[in-house]
């Protein structure tokens, strides 16, 4: 069965001030599933670990509506 995953920083209610040691949170997604893509963009850019150095603009949706399990079901 192929699963994909990923896990992000949850950081919505980490503090501004948080000092550096804060304890973070993660959320995983287990076979996420879009939902929703705004039609508002933002360009950054980004590499990939593989290739150190090596990086581009990428455009990508403002908000994203994702469906998802996690380990939990």
């Amino acid at each position: 069965m192929m699963r994909r995953i990923f896990i992000c920083l949850d950081d919505r209610n980490r503090p501004e001030d948080a000092p550096v040691d804060y304890k973070d949170t993660f959320i995983e997604f287990i076979n996420p599933e879009i939902e929703y893509l705004s039609d508002e963009t933002d360009e950054l850019y980004e590499g990939c670990l593989s290739f150190p150095g090596h990086n581009g603009a990428i455009t990508r949706s403002k908000k994203v509506k994702v469906k998802a399990q996690d380990r939990n079901g």
